[in-house]
């Protein structure tokens, strides 16, 4: 058992170290000049989530029939959720630093439980509301820090 919780906690570890890899690459990319940059960070992102997808694909549950409205709601969400998103993704790394995108990203998956909470009453433990309440009042506090002094 013992084992199994430090082969849990390399991974997210390593989840850590992955995430801010790609957004300091992400905004390498996308502050480079030119529109071939901006290009690259997109096929970059296109080719993660391609991998991201195969891989999924292999390892999901998929059930023998799918109905339409489904597989058009999957088009949406990939087009727009995932799509549109990571285009305003590397259009505002080029505007801001990673730690202020890494932040402000990691928004949504912070609120995930509390949507769940209001949403469909699902109970939340003491630690998940401290957690949120950690990460969203450093967010917070970093924007209100950052908004107080002066410009450049």
């Amino acid at each position: 058992m013992r084992r199994r919780r430090q082969h849990q906690i390399l991974l997210a570890v390593l989840s850590g170290v992955a995430w801010a890899l790609a957004v300091i690459g992400l905004r390498k990319l996308a502050t480079q000049a030119g529109s071939e940059s901006s290009n690259a960070a997109i096929g970059a992102l296109v080719a993660g989530n391609v991998l991201a997808a195969s891989v999924g694909f292999f390892m999901a549950d998929i059930p023998a029939s799918v109905h339409p409205a489904d597989a058009w709601v999957l088009v949406y969400l990939g087009v727009f959720q995932i799509g549109l998103a990571y285009v305003c993704v590397v259009r505002g790394l080029a505007r801001v630093g990673a730690l202020d995108a890494s932040l402000l990203l990691l928004v949504e998956p912070v609120l995930n439980p509390v949507f769940a909470w209001a949403v469909h009453g699902e109970t939340l433990s003491t630690a998940t509301w401290i957690g949120g309440a950690v990460l969203l009042g450093g967010t917070a506090t970093k924007a209100v820090l950052d908004a107080s002094k002066p410009p450049n």
